[in-house]
């Protein structure tokens, strides 16, 4: 897809793993970003290691759009992906996550 925006247009579904704070803010907040074209019940997932401060802001945002975040930072690093142990730390309102 040609933005984040494209991938929520055509989505009911979007995960994202990214590395910091401005990356998270500008995928989801940004001109081109997802909240700009997230579908009302979408579900959004957010796995990146970001401060909880921008898990917040991003998940506000999506709410006034109708959309459900999801909150969910992965542990384990590379050695836990390649013995198959990641972990997922996951929050959010409770019918979001049941939706996820």
């Amino acid at each position: 897809a040609a933005s984040p925006a494209a991938v929520a247009r055509d989505s009911r579904c979007v995960i994202s793993m990214l590395p910091s704070n401005p990356h998270v803010l500008t995928a989801y907040k940004g001109a081109d970003g997802v909240l700009s074209e997230a579908q009302e019940g979408a579900l959004l997932i957010d796995c990146s290691t970001c401060e909880p401060k921008v898990s917040q802001e991003v998940a506000k945002a999506a709410g006034a759009r109708g959309a459900f975040f999801v909150d969910a930072p992965v542990s384990g690093g590379t050695i836990g992906a390649e013995q198959a142990t990641l972990t997922f730390m996951v929050g959010g309102p409770a019918d979001a996550y049941q939706v996820a």
